[in-house]
């Protein structure tokens, strides 16, 4: 029997299929939804090994709308499953509810670095007690254990949480420096259920009196704050409230940065003699109005002169093109008693480094980074 070279080619549809390049194979499964991506898991092998690429469920997005029923499938049972199969591949994963739906399941999202969770709403009728209180201690355990979760957003989730263990919290940039978040209450009461709290960073607009007595009561060591010009940055804080803050939170190390804020009333009234300040970061360079008026020696004099005995890091990006501060900056320098790192980018004559290096080879100098 003798076969022709045209004889041995694949002439059927299925063969062309089964002998397609895995690369190829793979970016047309990506524009597969999640129910034909099911159905070709199963065709053949070569498939299932192709749909289990993780690149192809990197990101997920699941819906659920309208009630369950058994004259149409169960969705929330069939996105589990996705999730239980492909999990293990997610980087970003978002759900939107409703109504709520109960479904639970051991999932691996070892990988998932995006999260994000609209419309649960726990006060729905739909939602018992009981299982209210165990979505939120999951929910809480899977932040625990995210390693790579950097970026997790809850929406009209409507909880309400008596205590979590939530350590690091990171509200940079969430609210509108428009907002006057100081003069609501909502946040302070949000803080002081965070009983595990111990690294928080936030907005100053933030700040006020009864937030500061909130985190008295967590068990907080890290504080980070941000102030910018365009920031709501006018309210009142009084001193005591950061004694209060400190005497119960003694290990606590504060970090502030400011930018762009060259009125001195307002950084007197942000920078309190009371606070423990272990970091600060001052940047004025691009700052246009006011130059003339604007003068960084009365920094220098006073303000950071009160933080001698906590300051640790400091780093100074001051535009002073219109009046010299070697000397100021030198006294500064010689007050500081734990110093270790300093940062400046301003205008000084060479012999201030020199005198800067000087300083730092004394002996009894903490000082052991200079950067100018």
């Amino acid at each position: 029997c003798t076969l022709s070279y045209a004889d041995t080619q694949p002439t059927c549809l299925h063969c062309l299929w089964a002998t397609m390049p895995y690369p190829c194979l793979k970016h047309m499964f990506s524009f597969l939804p999640d129910e034909d991506r099911v159905s070709a898991n199963l065709v053949c092998q070569y498939w299932h090994t192709v749909m289990h690429s993780p690149s192809l469920w990197r990101t997920r997005h699941f819906r659920f709308c309208g009630p369950c029923c058994r004259y149409k499938p169960v969705q929330h049972v069939t996105t589990l499953n996705l999730i239980v199969n492909f999990g293990k591949y997610l980087h970003r994963l978002d759900v939107d509810v409703y109504p709520a739906y109960t479904a639970t399941g051991a999932i691996r999202l070892e990988r998932l670095c995006y999260l994000s969770i609209r419309g649960v709403n726990l006060n729905h009728p739909s939602w018992t007690e009981s299982f209210s209180h165990a979505l939120v201690e999951a929910l809480t355990d899977f932040l625990e254990g995210s390693c790579r979760l950097n970026s997790f957003h809850v929406t009209d989730m409507n909880n309400e949480m008596n205590e979590a263990s939530l350590a690091c919290l990171n509200t940079e940039g969430y609210f509108d420096h428009s907002v006057a978040v100081y003069i609501n209450s909502l946040l302070p009461g949000v803080i002081h259920n965070l009983k595990a709290l111990t690294d928080l960073t936030l907005d100053y607009t933030c700040v006020c009196d009864n937030l500061l007595i909130a985190l008295s009561e967590t068990s907080l060591k890290k504080l980070s704050i941000r102030c910018c010009s365009t920031m709501l940055h006018h309210q009142v804080v009084c001193g005591d409230s950061w004694v209060i803050l400190s005497s119960k939170c003694p290990d606590l190390k504060v970090t502030i940065v400011i930018e762009q804020i060259i009125n001195t009333v307002d950084l007197t009234q942000i920078l309190k003699q009371e606070i423990h300040l272990t970091n600060l970061t001052i940047n004025n360079a691009y700052s246009t109005p006011d130059e003339q008026t604007w003068s960084a020696k009365i920094i220098l004099q006073v303000l950071l002169h009160q933080y001698s005995w906590c300051l640790q890091h400091l780093c100074l990006d001051l535009k002073n093109w219109h009046e010299a501060i070697d000397d100021q900056l030198l006294a500064l320098i010689k007050s500081q008693q734990i110093l270790e790192v300093l940062s400046v980018s301003a205008f000084l004559n060479v012999s201030t480094l020199e005198k800067l290096l000087q300083l730092r080879m004394t002996n009894n100098s903490s000082l052991n980074t200079i950067k100018v």
